[in-house]
């Protein structure tokens, strides 16, 4: 049944090493060490309360705990870093893939005020902070990875946080789950997409990629019933069917709350990572 399934989460996926689970800030955390390509790639999944219908409690766990592992991994790969690109990537238009707008539209960006006035920015305890919101390709005819590359050089920025929804293969990770990468992602990979990757080797930075699932597959929904059931295995005629049949991306009924809560937590999450405290180092 593996065939049907397409995720973009590590902790779906057999295999992996130095899985490590540990409990952060209430939440419970997962990390997963993948090689590809003779690299390797760590994976954080924090696992929260649902998005929607989080409690302000639940929220301030959320919260709390990306932004420590965000921290984490930013001080790894650009420690103080004088400039840091936050790019939402996304369709606004398109409900369950519009994750990274909505974060862009609840981020506290300070590299303008910054360059208004470094003396009074410096005594704000603040870090310089940017964002970028690149679109789809069919809207620019231009890939995302093209568009924030740009931006990079032209700002200078010394780190990349990209942020964009993701697919699951299980219901009860979709709007439940962050899950943190320090090697980049590539748009639309978990349902068979072929972008521009968003990786160090394209923007010429080091790239942290920052997402939630918002998504399932339809014939991943059918094997994951078939798994619950106790089912392990499906016969021809119905792998043959759903080899066959036509597939459709599936959102929860409550994929609006569940992207607007998402956006906001992970806002919240990167401005108490880069706006305060370690990261907020100027050159």
């Amino acid at each position: 049944m593996r065939e049907f399934i397409r995720s973009d989460l590590a902790c779906e996926r057999e295999g992996g090493k130095g899985r490590r689970e540990y409990e952060l800030a209430g939440c419970r955390v997962l990390e997963v060490e993948e090689l590809r390509n003779g690299e390797r790639i760590r994976y954080a999944s924090v696992h929260v309360a649902p998005f929607a219908g989080m409690s302000d409690k639940e929220r301030a766990h959320a919260v709390s705990a990306v932004s420590v592992l965000l921290g984490q991994v930013a001080a790894r790969l650009a420690p103080d870093p004088s400039c840091v690109l936050i790019a939402c990537l996304g369709n606004p238009r398109i409900t369950p893939d519009s994750l990274g707008p909505c974060t862009a539209r609840s981020l506290e960006v300070t590299r303008h005020v910054q360059l208004m006035d470094r003396a009074a920015f410096s005594r704000f305890g603040k870090g310089s902070l940017c964002a970028v919101t690149p679109g789809v390709l069919g809207d620019t005819g231009v890939e995302s990875a093209e568009l924030v590359r740009g931006v990079v050089r032209e700002i200078g920025a010394r780190l990349v946080v990209a942020v964009d929804a993701l697919a699951a293969s299980s219901l009860s990770h979709l709007g439940a789950m962050v899950q943190i990468c320090d090697h980049g992602m590539r748009p639309g990979s978990g349902l068979g997409n072929r972008r521009m990757a968003l990786d160090r080797e394209s923007l010429g930075c080091p790239v942290i990629s920052l997402g939630v699932p918002t998504v399932t597959d339809s014939a991943g929904m059918i094997c994951e019933a078939l798994r619950l059931a106790g089912i392990c295995g499906i016969g021809q005629e119905l792998s043959g069917h759903l080899a066959r049949a036509r597939r459709y991306l599936v959102a929860p009924s409550d994929i609006d709350e569940l992207v607007a809560v998402g956006g906001e937590v992970l806002a919240r999450a990167i401005g108490e990572c880069f706006g305060v405290g370690s990261f907020n180092s100027l050159s």
